[in-house]
């Protein structure tokens, strides 16, 4: 998986179990990444839930905070075995992007402990 990482330029910022916090600079990097380590593992027979979203954090010695960790962790939760899921916000920064990978809308979600309803897509194959 680390290798994913360094290829799509992904940082690591953390681990909690069996799970990874990563920045990423451009959506489509972390959406390509996504997608590479979902077809890694499975050729492992392991299966994989990733979640994206992109916003504002605060960069500290021990990681990073801010709401838009919590978004991407609930998203993620939200996924699927072998699914990639995008809030609306990294949606809207592929519209336009030489190639993006297919969506499909997903409807909108509450996120534990985030305000609001928030739009979902899915990642297509």
């Amino acid at each position: 998986m680390r290798e994913a990482l360094h290829q799509h330029q992904g940082h690591e910022v953390d681990t909690a179990g069996d799970g990874f916090l990563v920045r990423f600079s451009l959506a489509t990097r972390a959406v390509a990444c996504g997608v590479e380590m979902i077809g890694r593992a499975n050729e492992e027979g392991i299966d994989l839930r990733v979640g994206v979203h992109a916003g504002e954090v605060t960069v500290r010695d021990s990681g990073v905070t801010g709401m838009a960790v919590h978004v991407a962790a609930r998203v993620a939760a939200l996924a699927q075995a072998n699914e990639i899921l995008i809030s609306d916000t990294v949606a809207s920064l592929l519209v336009g992007v030489t190639g993006a990978p297919r969506l499909d809308a997903v409807g909108e979600r509450e996120l534990k402990g985030v305000p609001g309803a928030w739009r979902l897509h899915r990642v297509l194959p």
